[in-house]
């Protein structure tokens, strides 16, 4: 267990989540769910809210023609993306070299045709619901600025 800025976070190795799985199923109970499941979840329920809300919300959303990378949430007609980097551990395809060259690829190229993409981890998903209605309140305050300027 760790303490980072006053949150307690578990950190488990792949090895020792399995080691658990298997005592806990031998015991007849179900494991607790690692942190990166618990943000799918966090996101999922966000995108339901959202859809209730009447925005149109796609998971997975392939948004590069070529490159087929996709947004974890996206609102495609305001361009609004949620990334869930589900960093709970120091081994993580996001802390490498080549992993985190890779995400700056995608969010770069993201950037360049338009879109606002949230960046989340463990730590700070539990804001972003906010920052999306910040991120809507935004792109609503450009379409109205772009629309009194063309009118």
């Amino acid at each position: 267990m760790h303490n980072i800025a006053g949150m307690k976070t578990e950190v488990w190795s792949v090895a020792d989540y399995r080691k658990f799985i298997v005592k806990g199923l031998k015991k007849g109970k179900l494991p607790k769910k690692p942190a990166s499941m618990r943000g799918q979840e966090h996101l999922s329920r966000i995108g339901m809210a959202l859809k209730d809300s009447g925005y149109t919300v796609v998971f997975e959303h392939i948004f590069h023609p070529t490159r087929k990378w996709r947004f974890d949430l996206a609102l495609p007609i305001l361009k609004i993306a949620v990334e869930y980097e589900g960093i709970s551990s120091s081994k993580s395809r996001h802390t490498t070299i080549k992993g985190y060259t890779g995400d700056t690829e995608k969010y770069n190229e993201a950037a360049l045709m338009g879109w606002i993409v949230i960046r989340k981890t463990v730590l700070n998903l539990s804001g972003v619901h906010q920052d999306i209605l910040k991120a809507i309140k935004a792109r609503e305050s450009e379409t109205h600025k772009s629309h009194k300027s063309h009118g």
